[in-house]
């Protein structure tokens, strides 16, 4: 299986050891397409573990729709750490503490 040439750059964005959590735009319970998503995205991550939750420090949004990464970011309260492509983004929670 060939995966998708945008996520070349998302394991190097990575923190070491962390668990990450998922969010799409595309959900994965009912639709071929959001599980296919989230299957290669768990692919890509391996050997880290790939949760379908915005609950861990980290987590990689998916979008089909990039211009939707703002909304996404709100409603969740989440802020883009890295971009690896339009619409593969690292995020982290807007209360964490980042190093200048």
């Amino acid at each position: 299986m060939r995966i998708d040439d945008r996520y070349a750059a998302l394991p190097s964005l990575l923190p070491p050891d962390a668990r990450l959590g998922f969010l799409s735009d595309l959900p994965i319970s009912d639709d071929d397409t959001g599980k296919t998503v989230f299957y290669e995205t768990q692919y890509v991550v391996a050997p880290h573990i790939l949760l379908n939750s915005v609950a861990p420090r980290f987590v990689i949004g998916n979008l089909s729709e990039p211009e939707r990464l703002a909304a996404f970011c709100r409603d969740f309260r989440l802020v883009p750490v890295a971009t690896a492509a339009p619409g593969l983004v690292l995020l982290a929670h807007a209360t964490e503490q980042w190093p200048n």
